[in-house]
């Protein structure tokens, strides 16, 4: 028997992918002007490089 978790992942990953962005948004809210653009693009770079999915052992 097979059962899908699709949708519970889906709802995990969507909560933590909102929490990193809040926490994101809060950090460049300290700053401002050029400060806010550099750790704006550093976040940007490190949230896409954050790994998707889980690993499946055999």
């Amino acid at each position: 028997m097979t059962v899908s978790k699709d949708e519970t992942l889906d709802i995990l990953f969507g909560k933590i992918d909102n929490e990193l962005k809040n926490l994101a948004n809060e950090t460049v809210d300290m700053y401002s002007g050029e400060v806010a653009d550099k750790v704006t693009k550093r976040l940007d770079r490190t949230m896409s490089a954050v790994p998707c999915g889980l690993p499946v052992m055999p």
